[in-house]
């Protein structure tokens, strides 16, 4: 016979018992919301019209140490005080000795669960909403953000966090046997989803030639969870929220399922389920072996044996730690079976993306389908797309796909180690059905600047308009423009006059028009930086609009400002460097100036076997034409030190081949 206080298997009684021993929880919580949402802006509320954006926008973000704090482990710690008797042999025996079904329980416990943290948010909200007053924000068109939507949103939010974190701390209860580990998985579980998804984006990112792990797939990551979707400071757009609402629902179910068919005796188990005790284990093997295993390969010179070392050592490490605490022993070493059926499902794994066998490698976009390429990452707002330049000539399509092409055949020699430095590319096929086709390579500098495919598309009209943002510019715009010289910072020129602005701009368009392939990739360091300054009115001030550097080879620029008489305000001559000293650097070492330099700057130090000074002015002009950006190389090489005669010092580069004769052979 039913009892008479059940009704669709709620239970008064249990629920009169969970409100008696858990008042406490949804009481400091309020009492928490309150200090750190609501009396802050009590406080200020004379001035909040004016002065509250920051408080007000800070609240509605959940952007408060505390409130966040509670948010996520107010449901912890409710479902892990409500389902406490399930981690107690005595406890469980006698709940499920009373009158009450298990469904009855179950029900009840999450009902009363729920209300109680869902409670304090609903209090929160209701005086937000006595309180509210207009706030704006510093738009252009300032805007109220103290509303009564923005008030509903911000509950909205909370509520689906705080039923997901419910649901989780749930799910975690019912499966483990112990308090502690119900903490600990509960507080686990809401980083679960984003963190396995993450150690994959890992793994494709190290293994699968091209992969590009962009923004799409990384927010999409990210937004598995409410939790680590809000720290990341994203809005849930409609398709998030109905995720959140099926994963919450779709957790209740499978405990209730779980919670039906759990043993009693299972209290005090680390585990309550026999078949997720392999799971439990070879997940955190799986973890202990990519956080090793990564490291290893980072830190050491032979990546590939420090990888699978790491694989080793960290899976079986983690292996015995969950093993310990499943079987709550540390003799577990008989146990071990089960670490050689992991070691052959990671080989299966690692077998499974070496091969390729879904053929994501050697995919390309089809051809006839392509409507434009675009070069680089993509913004993460769909919006600032219609300020892309894509690349739709005919032509560049054609040559682009073949770079793409040549990439695909050269991926053995690609992927091998090598000296020079590395080149990133992104390539985006945006194709006729509205899909984009990405794919991003890290390429050897030495195939990236012979390669005759991306030769011809970097030399177009339309490349170069598209990366150069001086195209763009309205000289009518600008202010004025500030050439100052690389290596002496005293050396400086301001472009006042329109028409000597219009007259440079225009110089520096055909001189980029002009540039050749050879001449984009050197890393000759260039001779000025060029910025420009917009007038107060300007539409484009807040775009940013780099000028290009001014090269050595950009010949109609240089003639202008020669013919300007501004070329020697910027130069620098060898009679300015009081000496040169260049220090051989090999692969591995750190290169420290001061040992390059005589404790008195402008004193001229010895020249030794590692050591070599120059003086003559010959020689000092020759390094002045053509040392290379000091940021831009690691590895062997030569560090070129320059000091000058007012004391600044400044520090270029060689690569081992391209250094000047004579710089090689004093130090053969």
């Amino acid at each position: 016979m039913k009892s008479k206080t059940s009704y669709f298997n709620f239970n008064k009684n249990i629920f009169i018992e969970d409100l008696k021993r858990l008042w406490a929880v949804p009481v400091l919580y309020t009492l928490i919301l309150f200090l750190t949402n609501i009396s802050p802006i009590l406080m200020a509320y004379n001035t909040l019209t004016k002065n509250g954006y920051y408080l007000v926008n800070r609240l509605l973000t959940n952007d408060t140490f505390f409130s966040f704090l509670f948010i996520t482990t107010a449901p912890l710690a409710v479902a892990v005080l409500i389902f406490r008797y399930l981690q107690q042999t005595n406890s469980t025996a006698v709940m499920h000795a009373f009158p009450f079904t298990r469904k009855e329980l179950y029900v009840t416990h999450c009902i009363c669960g729920t209300l109680l943290t869902i409670l304090p948010i609903i209090i929160t909200s209701g005086i937000l909403l006595l309180i509210k007053k207009p706030v704006y924000d510093h738009a252009t068109v300032p805007a109220d953000i103290f509303t009564t939507a923005a008030i509903m949103k911000w509950t909205g939010q909370n509520l689906l966090i705080t039923l997901s974190g419910f649901s989780i701390a749930v799910f975690a209860g019912i499966i483990t046997g112990t308090s502690l580990l119900h903490t600990i998985f509960g507080f686990g579980f809401l980083f679960l989803l984003p963190g396995i998804g993450m150690l994959v984006l890992l793994y494709l990112d190290e293994f699968i030639f091209g992969f590009s792990s962009n923004w799409r797939i990384n927010e999409f990551v990210v937004n598995l969870s409410p939790i680590t979707s809000k720290l990341d400071g994203n809005d849930f757009s409609s398709g998030n929220i109905t995720w959140y609402i099926v994963l919450t629902i779709f957790l209740l179910i499978i405990s209730y399922i779980l919670y039906m068919h759990r043993k009693l005796e299972r209290s005090t188990d680390s585990i309550a389920f026999n078949f997720l005790k392999p799971l439990f284990k070879y997940s955190v093997a799986f973890c202990g072996m990519t956080i090793l295993g990564m490291y290893l390969m980072a830190l050491g010179e032979n990546r590939i044996f420090g990888m699978y070392a790491g694989f080793i050592i960290g899976s079986l490490v983690a292996y015995i730690i969950a093993e310990m605490i499943v079987e709550k022993t540390i003799w577990v070493f008989r146990h071990l079976k089960g670490y050689f059926i992991f070691l052959l499902m990671a080989a299966l794994f690692a077998v499974l993306i070496q091969t390729d066998i879904l053929g994501y490698e050697r995919r390309l976009p089809a051809f006839d389908k392509i409507e434009s390429i675009y070069y680089g990452g993509l913004p993460s707002d769909k919006k600032e797309w219609k300020d892309l330049h894509m690349l739709s000539s005919a032509n560049n399509i054609e040559s682009s796909f073949e770079f793409h092409q040549s990439i695909i055949d050269n991926k053995k020699w690609l992927e091998k180690d090598h000296e020079s430095e590395i080149y990133h590319i992104t390539l985006n096929y945006f194709m006729e059905n509205g899909k984009i086709f990405t794919r991003q390579y890290a390429l050897p500098y030495e195939f990236f600047e012979h390669n005759p495919y991306v030769k011809k598309v970097y030399e177009s009209d339309e490349y170069i308009r598209a990366t150069n943002p001086i195209f763009d510019v309205d000289e009518k715009d600008l202010k004025n423009i500030s050439l100052d010289s690389y290596l002496l910072r005293d050396r400086t020129v301001q472009i006042i006059d329109p028409m000597e602005i219009k007259e440079l701009c225009q110089a520096l368009r055909e001189d980029l028009l002009n540039e050749r392939f050879e001449e984009m990739t050197s890393k000759k360091a260039p001779m000025a930086r060029i910025d420009f300054f917009w007038k107060e009115n300007s539409e484009l001030q807040e775009k940013y609009y780099h000028a290009p550097s001014l090269k050595k080879s950009y010949k109609n620029t240089l003639n202008w400002l020669e013919f300007k008489g501004y070329i020697d305000s910027i130069s620098v001559y060898s009679e300015d460097i009081k000496y040169i000293s260049i220090h051989r650097k090999d692969e591995n070492e750190y290169f420290i100036e001061k040992d390059t330099v005589s404790p008195n700057r402008l004193t001229v130090p010895e020249s030794s076997p590692d050591l070599m000074v120059i003086t003559d002015e010959s020689s000092v002009q020759k390094i002045l034409d053509t040392y290379e950006n000091r940021y831009y190389h690691a590895g062997k090489g030569y560090m070129v030190t320059m000091v000058f005669n007012n004391g600044q010092m400044e520090t270029g580069f060689y690569k081992s081949d391209s250094a000047p004769q004579f710089i090689i052979e004093y130090f053969r």
